[in-house]
């Protein structure tokens, strides 16, 4: 049947007012920062944005599926709920059967009844049947999920891997299978990591690699793979060295199924990639030379950190970054965070909008990243922006940064470039003063990124000399320093006024 228009606004119109039936107008004006008269009209004409079903996806934990669909339960909570029950009530009878137990056990240190022991054989005997009983049905179901959430998380379809993901969670509440519950601990870290849910991913995945390294050592490359997974967002929370330090123990962890495998090399250009953020950029091109020629077709994890690596080292130019190998949304993000770092028109020229569109391809448009590049790119062309323009797209745009430490010294970085660009030299001195602030007062083991010493030191610079305060030149004198250290070591792309 084709698509209908005007009826999939009335069904949406339907389930919205069913919402608001059950929450109120006021407070899901409120809860999702909408003016209550927009919400009233939404409810009864025109069409309905997209950020607002968002937010309602959000806030009140409407399901996706329910709102734009009209299946299952109108909250998450409410999808697969016949589920939920029945494991609810096996659950209590499995409790129920421990306590039986419990009691026969207490029973028999008592008075070491043989009557008694053979009631505790029989009890759990019984709860032994009941589990398997309960792995028997539980299994296929489970598996079949994970194997659907597998996908939607391959494809990035993120509202469909949420309702999966909970229902797994529902079904394996109902058995021990470990192959089963490692496969759901896996899944989860990957849909969180790709949802910016860094410290859950980093739980889920150090179960996953904990359970793989019980004997000690790395037997297959699968398993090598949970090390990545997990340095991955470890590297994403901020933490570089920790995320090395995983890298390397799995590199020297690796039997030898896993020798001569494209994620050994994946792991030794991963290597590579950590040791250059964190200032060892020659040793990591030697490193990834050796290891890149071996895992060339792997365009969106390896070739992403290698065209990176060639970029900040001034072996390739920007265009030639950009054609190498084939486009992904980590590659399109890397790139055009480095044209709004280096405050190059031509090359944001190359990024908006030709990068933008959809995932796994396109850098998403509704994102921190490309909203800043667009700010960016329009100041050098001369357009009128202002700093609220930066706080404006902040609040539509929350960055995707889970170190609140890392994510303080970024926004006072970027709100002291907007308005470098913009001439507000108030709103500049005062930023760049926090910037630093924030900067010196990171812990050892979160790490600034490197570019991030390029757009300071010209925010600095760009204070004119008698408007710094000590703060100011002290910052600017540390700042420089690392610079040129790091421009001596390779990394030509802070060579730059």
């Amino acid at each position: 049947m084709p698509f209908e228009k005007r009826k999939h606004l009335e069904l949406l119109r339907a389930r919205l007012n069913a919402l608001a039936s059950r929450f109120g107008q006021a407070e899901i004006a409120r809860r999702t920062d909408t003016p209550a008269a927009n919400v009233h009209r939404y409810l009864r004409e025109g069409k309905v944005p997209v950020e607002f079903c968002a937010a309602l996806v959000s806030e009140f934990q409407v399901s996706p599926i329910w709102l734009i669909e009209g299946h299952g339960g109108m909250l998450r909570s409410e999808v697969r709920k016949p589920i939920a029950d029945m494991g609810g009530d096996l659950l209590e009878l499995v409790e129920t059967m421990n306590a039986v137990s419990r009691m026969r056990i207490g029973a028999v240190a008592g008075q070491h009844d043989r009557k008694t022991l053979r009631e505790l054989s029989e009890s759990m005997d019984a709860f032994d049947r009941l589990r398997e009983k309960l792995n028997v049905h539980t299994r296929p179901l489970l598996s079949g999920v994970l194997e659907e959430l597998g996908e939607a998380i391959d494809r990035m379809d993120m509202d469909h891997a949420a309702t999966l993901l909970l229902t797994a969670h529902q079904l394996s509440r109902l058995t021990t299978d470990e192959e089963l519950l490692e496969r759901l601990d896996s899944h989860e870290g990957g849909y969180s990591y790709l949802a910016g849910q860094l410290d859950r991913a980093i739980a889920a995945e150090r179960k996953v690699f904990a359970r793989r390294m019980r004997d000690g050592h790395i037997k297959k490359p699968e398993d090598l793979v949970k090390a990545r997974n997990l340095a991955m967002s470890v590297r994403d929370a901020g933490r570089l060295k920790e995320a090395r330090r995983i890298v390397r123990a799995g590199l020297d962890l690796a039997g030898d199924d896993c020798v001569g495998t494209p994620i050994m090399y994946q792991m030794q250009v991963f290597e590579a990639h950590l040791d250059t953020d964190l200032g060892e950029l020659r040793a990591a091109l030697g490193k990834a030379a050796r290891a890149y020629p071996y895992i060339r077709d792997d365009h969106f994890f390896s070739g992403i950190t290698y065209s990176y690596m060639q970029l900040i080292a001034g072996m390739w130019t920007f265009p030639e970054t950009v054609q190498f190998g084939r486009m992904s949304s980590g590659k399109a993000r890397v790139v055009t965070r480095f044209a709004a770092t280096v405050e190059d028109a031509d090359c944001l020229g190359i990024c908006l909008p030709a990068l933008v569109g959809s995932p796994p391809e396109r850098l998403p448009e509704d994102e921190y990243d490309t909203a800043l590049a667009q700010l960016v790119l329009d100041l050098l062309r001369r357009r009128k922006r202002r700093v609220s323009d930066y706080d404006a797209l902040l609040g539509k745009y929350p960055p995707r940064i889970p170190s609140p430490f890392l994510r303080e010294v970024m926004v006072h970085l970027h709100r002291a470039q907007i308005a470098r660009l913009c001439g507000d030299s108030a709103i500049l001195r005062k930023e760049s003063a926090a910037c630093e602030a924030a900067w010196l007062s990171l812990s050892s083991e979160l790490s600034a990124k490197l570019e991030w010493l390029l757009t300071h030191r010209r925010n600095l610079r760009g204070i004119p000399s008698k408007q710094r305060t000590r703060v100011h030149r002290d910052a600017l004198a540390r700042v420089s320093s690392e610079v040129g250290t790091h421009v001596a070591n390779g990394y030509r792309y802070l060579d730059v006024s």
